[in-house]
Formats: structure tokens, C-alpha cells, sequence
């Protein structure tokens, strides 16, 4: 499929250092992929491509385990939100791996589902954590930001739902406001509305 779209591919060389990261040829899509705890996708989509060959996909930095004490799991979202992005990584993006993905439940206890009061201290995180992944070189990315009404909904994720348009828009707003390079949301319309409009 990449061989067949390649046309429409943003693009990298790929250097001898992974270290070293070469400018994008921007094409009108982008191809961003998740990395997991013993993933294969860097050894596929990086490794295997010769230096001076084209990176045509881009990794994030490693998820971690998903709740690795077994927590309960509200118990689990709630203690994200005190989880310092340096014990998730202190490694600087690289040729391959250039985003991170991050739940909305670092930025606010609970998530969306489980939401208090957004105010001060959730606009403080929110920011710390983009700045301090953009310090690391990364694009930063924060999931899945939904606002909808029982009547709207259209079979999305409960758990990613902050319950009403206007709970997620102020969100949306902060996330532009801390400079957020990727904000994943199903009414992607809605926030393009958002964007366009600032």
C-alpha cells in the first residue's frame, strides 16, 4: 500500500545516525504509527530501510504498559494524571521516532469520561507536558477528545467522551492555546471549525 500511494507520502532520508533527523518532503499525508512495548514497526518501516533510502513512516515514542500493577481501572485512569513525562521518557525524538501520543488522562484526572472541573491546574499541565515534550523534539499528540450528547452520538467511544460540545471545546482551546501539534477527536469537524477560527 505505501508503494502504491508513494506519490502522496511525506517523506524523510533515512540518515547512518537515527540520531540525526533530515528534513521532511511534505506530501499530503503523513503516515504515523504507534510504538508498543516489543513492537516490530521500527525494525519494519526504519531499520530495514537502506541509509539514503525513504522513510515513508513515522514512529512515536514507546507506549508504556498499560496499567502493569492490574490495577482497577478508574483507579489506574485517575493515577495517570500524576505520572511525570520524564519516567515515560527522557529520549529525544530521532529520525524515525518523531510524535508522542499521550491519553487525555495525563492532562486530567479521570479523562474524559471521569472529568472534574477544568481550570488552573489542568491549563498548568496541560502545558508542561506539551512544552516539555516539544523540548524533546517531538510533534505532540493527545487522545481522543469527544463531546457529545446521548442523541449525537454515533456509536464512538464512551470512555473518550467528555459529555457535551462545550466540555470538549474549552479543551480543544487549551490544547491549541499549549501549542498541541496533533489533537486526535471523531468530530474532527467541529475542531477544524476551532481552529480555523483562533
Amino acid at each position: 500500500m505505501l508503494d502504491q500511494y508513494a506519490a502522496w507520502l511525506t517523506t524523510a532520508t533515512k540518515t547512518e545516525d537515527i540520531s540525526k533527523q533530515s528534513p521532511l518532503k511534505l506530501g499530503p499525508m503523513m503516515v504515523l504509527v504507534e510504538d508498543k512495548q516489543n513492537d516490530i514497526k521500527q525494525q519494519f518501516f526504519y531499520d530495514k530501510v537502506p541509509a539514503g533510502g525513504q522513510i515513508r513512516v513515522f514512529g512515536s515514542v514507546t507506549k508504556p504498559v498499560e496499567n502493569p500493577n492490574h490495577m482497577p481501572k478508574l483507579e489506574f485512569v485517575n493515577s495517570l494524571v500524576a505520572v511525570p513525562m520524564d519516567q515515560i521518557t527522557t529520549q529525544k525524538s530521532d529520525n524515525y521516532h518523531r510524535w508522542w501520543g499521550l491519553d487525555w488522562a495525563y492532562v486530567e484526572k479521570g479523562g474524559e469520561e471521569h472529568h472534574g472541573e477544568w481550570g488552573k491546574d489542568q491549563v498548568a499541565r496541560l502545558q508542561s507536558i506539551v512544552s516539555y515534550g516539544h523540548r524533546l523534539g517531538y510533534w505532540m499528540s493527545l487522545y481522543c477528545l469527544d463531546g457529545f450528547t446521548a442523541d449525537k452520538h454515533q456509536g464512538w467511544e464512551d470512555e473518550y467522551n467528555f459529555g457535551s460540545p462545550e466540555a470538549v471545546t474549552i479543551r480543544w482551546k487549551a490544547a491549541i492555546h499549549a501549542h498541541a501539534d496533533l489533537i486526535s477527536t471523531d468530530q474532527y469537524e467541529a475542531l477544524s471549525k476551532e481552529i480555523h477560527s483562533r
